[in-house]
This record gives structure tokens, sequence and C-alpha cells, in this order.
């Protein structure tokens, strides 16, 4: 119990930059959220606008500031050449590169803050469109002095009258009796824009999760781009009708002595001046926070577009048992990758838009780029059939991108765990240091030693992957340093029961019956006892 709790804080230490990061986005998120909520409740400007909506508009403004907050970062956290910069040429700690590569996580998260953010803006709006329906409605009558509650009725219907004196300004947006409020909603362009990008978002919402993304990849990608540009394009131009109204003359009309007297207004004596209150619309500022980072974003798309103009040669197609395909792409010296990075591919004989992104599986010291693929879904099963009708076809390439597999060089012990199809980072790795061991000068830099774990459920897949173990163990066997690798191969299932008579014939054989390896394939895993 004592151990397992000890373990359990190692591996919290590991997440503690990740969660110090949320953390201090949270709080920032809070403290801004609060600012403007007290600079709305508090200010002489609004002073008015609050007695006609109460508190709505602290509760809207100071929502959509944290809204304009996270559009402004959540682009930043999908722009993978920066982040791919950032990671690789800038001097990072370990701990700060493990934030780095949880990008995508982090922009989950602020797509949770603006869909909570959201939620309180609309409501805050609808708070406020029904007491301006309200105050359009009420009937004008003097102030009474002795009367114990405070009416203001006649002051709500001063203010919404403003609009209809010469040169007037208004306060209240509604300018028709008796009003329907969701009418009123569809009369702004606040409103339309604001029901266009709440839509946006429920649809992004649900085309989003886990499922979908696995299940129906197309409609999570198609959605995502359609539904975020029309989400930034009524972000834009949601506040240009200038709804929120502030006082411009509160030299002049202190709305706090001036408030119960506006049977009065303008009024003009020795100790007191109230002039006919003047309000100006709210300057939009979304355009502000969101402009620099969809400007980058587009940069991103720009090169992407470039990129996909750039054609590279199918060198070579394999086949291989468990539906999954090689292809080895000529790199023609025009991409440069270190081990352990991803690309991301497309085929405009399939898909113009689709990208896809696949793990490199070769070397950087090979003359190709080379994919593993384990056909599946569509676009997969497209390829491969794309592919054997038609062998001379040229790729779209998008990368290299970092990733936590490429920092294995870092540090003096690794440990790599694969299962199935997701042993392809660490190929690419080990055919690294097979080609290091196989040139004279044998040098692993800070890498001492290599745990390698790999858990299959079909023999299939031993085919392509055991061959470059069974170079790597050899090389490692003709070096200086034969203490380099210990790995360990599971067997999950898959075998027939004659093969199960040969594994135990096997047993005592010098190689491997399915791997032809000096270490011997096991038959069950529990890493909690490997690993101690």
């Amino acid at each position: 119990m004592i151990v397992q709790a000890l373990k359990n804080i190692k591996l919290l230490k590991n997440e503690i930059p990740r969660y110090l990061i949320l953390g201090v986005w949270l709080l920032i998120n809070l403290i801004a959220f609060l600012v403007v909520y007290f600079s709305f409740h508090n200010s002489l400007k609004y002073f008015y606008l609050r007695k006609i909506v109460q508190d709505g508009i602290s509760w809207s403004r100071a929502s959509a500031f944290c809204i304009n907050l996270n559009a402004a970062i959540i682009l930043l956290l999908v722009c993978r050449n920066s982040i791919t910069y950032l990671r690789s040429f800038m001097c990072c700690s370990p701990n700060v590169v493990r934030v780095i590569d949880k990008h995508v996580s982090f922009h989950r998260y602020a797509a949770y803050l603006i869909f909570f953010f959201t939620i309180i803006h609309t409501i805050g709006h609808v708070h406020n469109v029904e007491n301006f329906v309200e105050a359009k409605n009420a009937k004008f009558k003097p102030f009474e002095k002795n009367t114990n509650q405070e009416d203001l009725s006649g002051l709500f219907s001063t203010l919404s009258l403003l609009n209809k004196r010469p040169n007037g300004t208004f306060l209240n947006p509604v300018d028709t009796e008796n009003a329907v409020p969701v009418f009123e909603v569809f009369k702004l362009l606040a409103g339309v824009s604001g029901i266009i990008m709440c839509l946006s978002l429920s649809l992004l919402a649900s085309t989003s999760s886990e499922n979908i993304r696995k299940s129906f990849y197309n409609l999570f990608w198609y959605s995502h781009q359609i539904l975020v540009t029309v989400f930034y394009i009524f972000l834009l131009i949601h506040g240009a009708e200038q709804v929120v109204k502030h006082q411009t003359n509160t030299k002049t009309h202190n709305p706090q002595q001036c408030y119960l007297i506006y049977s009065e207004w303008p009024v003009k004596t020795e100790t007191k001046q109230c002039d006919i209150p003047e309000f100006e619309g709210f300057t939009p500022v979304s355009w502000i926070w969101v402009l620099p980072s969809i400007i980058l974003y587009l940069l991103e798309r720009l090169i992407r577009f470039i990129r996909s103009l750039r054609k590279f040669k199918l060198a070579r197609y394999i086949k291989h048992p468990s539906n999954v395909i090689e292809l080895q792409i000529d790199k023609m010296n025009r991409i440069k990758y270190r081990a352990g990075q991803y690309v991301f591919l497309n085929l405009s004989e399939i898909s113009f838009f689709e990208w896809h992104p696949f793990t490199i599986t070769s070397a950087p010291d090979d003359q190709y780029l080379s994919v593993h693929i384990r056909c599946t879904g569509d676009w997969t099963s497209k390829l491969s059939s794309k592919i054997e009708q038609e062998k001379s076809i040229g790729f779209s390439v998008d990368g290299p991108f970092g990733s936590c597999a490429e920092d294995v060089f870092k540090y003096e012990t690794v440990v790599l765990i694969g299962a199935g199809i997701g042993v392809t980072p660490y190929a690419s790795i080990l055919k690294h240091i097979w080609y290091i061991l196989s040139t004279s000068h044998q040098n692993t830099a800070t890498l001492q030693k290599v745990y390698f774990f790999w858990v299959s459920s079909t023999i299939d897949s031993f085919e392509w992957f055991g061959s470059l173990l069974q170079d790597l163990e050899n090389s490692i066997k003709r070096s200086n340093r034969p203490d380099l690798l210990d790995y360990r191969i599971y067997l999950t299932r898959g075998w027939s029961l004659k093969q199960a008579k040969e594994i135990a014939i096997n047993n005592d054989q010098e190689y491997d019956l399915f791997t032809g390896l000096s270490q011997k394939t096991n038959y069950e895993y529990r890493f909690n006892l490997l690993l101690g």
C-alpha cells in the first residue's frame, strides 16, 4: 500500500507542471472575470444601464472578456509549426517540453472555458433583453419623494424615449412597445450573431467527442474547419452594433444625483447640474484579442498549403499482415526529421482537404521516409486500394512535427512501451540506434540504457518489426555496448493449438520461434512486476 502510494506520488510529480499551468490559467480567468465584473458593477458610466438591466450587464461583459481571452489562445495551441519550433529549437527543460506536448489537451481546456463562459454570457443577455423590453413598456410618471418604495418606471420610460429627442442618443435598443423579447433578439446584429455562435459551439462540442473523432473522423475534421470559421467571423462582428451603451457626460450629469429628478431634466442650479444624459456605444474589442491569433493560424495554414503543392513520389509499397501497409516515400533531401517525430499525409486523389497524422518509422539516416498504417478507417482503406490500383502516385507531406518520443536521446535511461501498431514511434528510434552502433563512431551520447516492451495481439505483427529487432540485436552484439537494449515482447493471443505445441517444443531452443530473436516471446504481461 505504501509502495503504491509512493509510485502514485512519482507519477503525480511528472504531471505537476501541467496542472500548475492549468491552475494558473483558471486563476487568470477568474481574476479577469472579477475585475471586469466589478468595473461594470461600480462604474458611474454604466449607472443607468445597471438601473435597467441590473447586474446582467456585469455578468455578460465579464464573461465576454473571458471568451475573448480564451478565443485568443485556443488557436495558438494548434499552430503545430510554431509549437515544433518551441520544443525543438529553444532550450527547454524536460518538464517544459512535456507541457508543450500537452498542447492539444490545453486546446480542449480552452474550448471548455469558452463553452462555459458562453453559457453565462447568453443567460446574462437574455436577462438584459427582457429588462429592456420591460423598461420600454414602463409608463412615465413624476417621481414621488414621499413614497417608501423606489418606483423607477418613470425613469425607465424617460431613458427609453431619449432617442426621440432631436440629435438624441439612446440607451435602450428596444424601440417597440409591448415587444416580444425573442423577436427583439432577432432585430439586433448582436442577437443574430450570438445565436449563430451558440449553435456553432454546440455542434463543435457534439462533433468533437472522442467517439466521434475515432469513428467519424471526417465529420469531426470538416465540422471543426467550418464551424470554427463561422464562430470567429461572427465573433468579430458581434459587437459592431454597439448595443451596450455607457454615459459620456457624467461631469455635467452625475447619475447618482440626477436619476431621481428625471422629470425635471435638464436642471442647472448653483448646487446641481443635470443635463440630458448622453450615451455612446461600447467599442468592440474582440478583434484586438483574436486577430493576432487568427493571423498566425492563417500563416500556418498558408505554410500547409504551400507544402501541399510539393509532391513526394512513393518509392515502395509493402503490404504486411494484420492489414498493415508500409509506405516508403522518396524524401529527396527535402524533409529533415528526427527519430520519434510524425508527419501529416495527404493524397489529393482521395481528398484535397484531408490530412492524417502518422508516426515516422524510418530513421533520419534512411534515404526515404516511411510510415506504417493500419487500414481500418475510410481514408486508410481508400489509400490502400488506390495504391494497389495505381503504384505511381504522389503524396503531399506536412511536417515533421515534434512529439515526446523524439526526446529519448536526452535521457540516460528510457522505457519504451508499445502495443500493436502503437509501436511505430519506436521503430524510428531503434533503427536510429542501430545506425549509430553500425558506424565507427558508436556513440549514443547521453543514452545509456533502453528498456523496450512490446505487447501484440497477433503473431503477424512480428513480421515487419521483428526483422528490425534482429538487425538491432546483431548490431548490439557486435558493438562495445551489449547491455544497451533490454527488450521484452509479449503475445497476448492469436496462436493456434498447433502453434502452442510448437511454442512448448521451441522453449529450449536458442532463438524464438516467431521473432528469431535470442530473447524469447512472453505469453502474458505484468508490467507492475517487471518495472518494480
